[in-house]
């Protein structure tokens, strides 16, 4: 996987949202995922989890900090349940 490299924004600063490459690209692997998904017949929890096993290993800062703004987004549009949030004990 490559990542073209975009400079930020502001005083040292970089913005990432949906129009960075790295977070682009990142959105469109984890979108791709969930229409795979989708096809294969995968429960939303499942189709969450193959996402979150998406990030690619030794990712530098940058590019995890681009990971986690693209499956928040993903997430989100496609309201898919988090893994990290814990079910509530009632």
């Amino acid at each position: 996987m490559t990542f073209s490299k975009l400079p930020g924004k502001g005083r040292g600063q970089q913005s990432l949202d949906l129009r960075n490459a790295d977070v682009g690209e990142a959105y469109m692997l984890m979108q791709q995922a969930y229409l795979d998904g989708l096809s294969d017949g995968k429960t939303p929890a499942q189709i969450a989890r193959k996402i979150e096993k998406l990030q690619p290993d030794g990712a530098d800062r940058r590019l995890r900090h681009a990971w986690a703004v693209a499956k928040k987004e993903i997430f989100a549009d496609y309201e898919l349940p988090s893994a990290t949030a814990r079910p509530s004990k009632t």
